[in-house]
């Protein structure tokens, strides 16, 4: 038997998209900068951005990078 219930909330909120906002700048920055590099550039990059989000200081009260942080 096929699952037809409906899925909803799977799309991101207003709220999602303010608190995701600075993350994409800084990851859109810093890609920009070391994604010229020639070689591993966009590898580097992308392992970089991952670096710099998972070591920014929480805010009060946020949960935790990789226990679902947008």
């Amino acid at each position: 038997e096929v699952f037809t219930a409906k899925v909803k909330g799977l799309w991101p909120t207003k709220q999602d998209f303010k608190d995701m906002t600075p993350a994409v700048l800084r990851g859109t920055a810093l890609g920009s900068a070391l994604g010229i590099l020639p070689g591993g550039g966009a590898l580097l990059s992308a392992f970089a951005a991952y670096t710099i989000e998972k070591k920014i200081k929480l805010k009060q009260g946020e949960v935790a990078f990789g226990k679902g942080n947008i």
